[in-house]
């Protein structure tokens, strides 16, 4: 869905009594009348603010004061809205200043006089006391239970302050119809910290545009160390309707979320929807060390993700996880699922995971990380499906180990840190065995290990056995050393990695190579990757392997290519596949074409099909082929299409075969052609 930013036009300011001010224009009309008093031979006098320092800002409750001329007939509206005058003179306007929440304009319309403009603060005022504090950020508000709660979610004048949250609060079964900041075009602009408590016991059901715990957090809004376990629902009738809704904020625009989590499941119904388990859709926006496990649900034709909905324009994640399914179930329209992030225009993802599995009823994309991505990814896992090329495919059983992600340089550690970094921590009795964040913890959730039972009582002593004499040899040696232990390898760090040179790469043991960090692989020059040996590249991980950019692979050997592991390769990423020379692409083994990803397949050039034989063909799965686009198809030689599997010939769409060459329709053989679908026979006219 395309849906430009909201146009709030609001700022933060510092003004006395409040937590924000609000810029105020102020402007100054001409009265149309058929008769215009003078004075002497002039227009009547501007009129200006003279009671306040518009620098210095007003405060609700203040008396505002006007001064100027031909003023007994002039009126004042705010925002639209008439004020009511405490008095008027010909010269003098005084007035007393509301409680403005948002940016309004200040019209004084007098009998004559030409546009003025100035810039006015006008200060925010919370009404409310809540458990204490007075909402600046060095003194916020004390949120410390449900009437507290309650209380921020029914005034917005309150949406502009700093709170904290100094206790896990229990809604008792509440369903709010907006999340806060969620009323008319009022969103929330402050600082909400949540102390690391949860929130429970509450759930979202809503016709508004933005639903969440947070409906929408607007410019320098912040949310951090909260938790959420309520449900959010968003219910929206008609095709030309849109919203956003995510388990914490529904709508994200240059603000932040850090530290929080939601657990309960999000849904939308309606058209153009993007649903998240954490944000609905973000803009301008940072995301870090949250994680979302409720399922996410979306009956529309916009993006549902595990962890956001939508990633726009810069949205920077990291350090984040969800675990639960993405599914978008609307008939007809463009939908995209994914297990992280449904859509990703943009931005960048980092030190990540998903496990979700990410369905789509009819559209475009679904993939086990992101399903439509314009991200750059980066040391980031996926075990759930499909696979559309976004992140590194794992198994469940590598997302529980710890190494998977040391290899990758996560700050990570096994079990819990009351401090961080690290950033993670990982064991075996706690969220499956995958990655947890420890800041999201106040307690260890790693079981304790099992009481040492003591050692065992010593067996009797088995009686010495009798030697066997040897025949004699002249191999028996028995005075030869034992081999020698195999030394402990010291692990590679590099200070500067862009300032590595072929000479230092090629003097590491296979073994140091291994234990270079995924993050300081892609920053190596393409002349110290070029430098990798045969050996050394058996060594390579599918992380380090995941690291590597396009001008990096295009300086690998193909007896380089050739040496990698097909376990590891699959993490090689599809623009870096399209980068390895055809030379290079002519030595891979069978083996390691069938574990290419099928989206790397489908960027590849067709020079490298072309330099592909029958065996490598041949190798490839159903669903690479399905992949294999129409001018990479042509290039194919008919020998070496005709070694196709008929299993994965098939799949290759009827669009695609109407193209090939009649020399390649004339090599297929019986089994391919048997095959085929109806469709596919017309497409190849036989």
């Amino acid at each position: 869905m395309t849906r430009l930013p909201r146009q709030h036009g609001r700022g933060r300011f510092t003004a006395p009594l409040a937590a924000l001010a609000i810029a105020v224009a102020l402007a100054f009309t001409h009265l149309a009348t058929s008769t215009v008093p003078v004075l002497g031979e002039g227009l009547c006098g501007l009129p200006r603010v003279t009671s306040v320092d518009p620098d210095s800002g007003i405060v609700a409750g203040d008396t505002v004061t006007v001064t100027g001329t031909c003023l007994d007939l002039a009126t004042v509206t705010i925002g639209g809205e008439k004020v009511t005058l405490d008095s008027n003179s010909s010269t003098e306007i005084v007035f007393t200043a509301p409680n403005l929440a948002r940016n309004q304009t200040l019209i004084v319309t007098t009998a004559g006089g030409p546009y003025e403009y100035g810039i006015i603060t006008f200060a925010v005022v919370c009404p409310e006391a809540f458990s204490g504090g007075s909402g600046d950020s060095s003194d916020p508000f004390l949120i410390s239970n449900a009437s507290d709660l309650a209380a921020l979610h029914s005034n917005d004048l309150c949406w502009e302050t700093n709170l904290l949250q100094t206790a896990d609060i229990d809604m008792g079964g509440a369903t709010w119809s907006h999340g806060i900041g969620s009323v008319a075009s009022e969103a929330f602009v402050g600082a909400y910290d949540g102390g690391g408590y949860t929130i429970s016991n509450l759930s979202i059901s809503t016709v508004d545009d933005y639903a969440g715990l947070f409906g929408e957090v607007y410019t320098g809004g912040e949310i951090r160390n909260v938790g959420f376990t309520g449900g959010v629902s968003s219910i929206k009738e008609g095709s030309s309707t849109n919203c956003q809704a995510g388990g914490l904020v529904g709508y994200l625009y240059r603000g932040t979320v850090s530290d929080s989590f939601a657990t309960g499941s999000v849904s939308t119904s309606g058209n153009s929807c993007d649903v998240g388990g954490l944000v609905g859709e973000s803009w301008y926006s940072s995301i870090e060390k949250s994680y979302a496990s409720g399922s996410v649900t979306a009956e529309s034709s916009a993006s549902a993700g595990g962890l956001i909905g939508h990633a726009r324009l810069t949205t920077e994640i990291s350090d984040s996880y969800a675990i639960g399914d993405a599914t978008t179930s609307y008939p007809t329209g463009s939908t995209d699922a994914g297990g992280l992030i449904g859509e990703a225009s943009d931005g960048t993802i980092s030190d990540s995971y998903a496990t979700g599995e990410a369905t789509v009823g009819t559209g475009d994309y679904a993939g086990g990380l992101v399903g439509d991505n314009g991200a750059t990814v980066t040391n980031s896992f996926r075990s759930g499906s499909p696979d559309q090329g976004a992140g590194t495919q794992v198994t469940t059983s590598e997302l529980a180990t710890l190494a998977t992600f040391t290899d990758a340089g996560w700050s990570i550690a096994a079990g819990w840190s009351a401090s961080t970094p690290p950033t993670w921590g990982i064991c075996a009795g706690y969220n499956n065995g995958y990655p947890f964040l420890n800041g999201t913890l106040a307690a260890d959730p790693c079981p304790a290990p099992a009481p040492d039972p003591g050692p065992a009582p010593a067996p009797a002593p088995a009686p010495a056995p009798q030697p066997t004499p040897e025949p004699a040899s002249e191999e028996n040696n028995d005075d030869a050393p034992a081999p020698p232990a195999p030394e402990p390898v010291t692990p590679v760090s590099f200070t500067d990695p862009e300032d590595v040179t072929a000479t230092e790469v090629e003097a590491l043991s296979p073994a140091q190579v291994a234990t270079i960090p995924a993050r300081q692989v892609t920053e190596l020059p393409a002349d110290a990757v070029a430098a990798i040996s045969p050996d050394q590249a058996a060594a390579l991980s599918r992380a380090q392997l995941n690291a590597l950019r396009g001008r990096q692979t295009s300086s690998l050997t193909p007896q380089t290519v050739a040496a990698l592991p097909a376990e590891a390769i699959t993490g090689l990423r599809p623009a870096a596949a399209k980068k390895l020379t055809p030379a290079a692409v002519a030595a891979m083994q069978p083996e390691q074409v069938a574990a290419l990803r099928p989206v790397a397949i489908a960027r590849m050039t067709p020079r490298q099909f072309r330099a592909m034989d029958a065996e490598q063909l041949a190798a490839m799965t159903p669903a690479q082929t399905a992949r294999i686009k129409t001018k990479r198809l042509r290039a194919l030689k008919p020998r070496v299409l005709a070694d196709m599997t008929p299993e994965a010939f098939a799949r290759i769409p009827a669009g695609r075969l109407a193209n090939l060459r009649p020399r390649q329709v004339r090599a297929l053989t019986p089994e391919q052609r048997q095959s085929l679908s109806p469709e596919q026979r017309r497409a190849l006219e036989i």
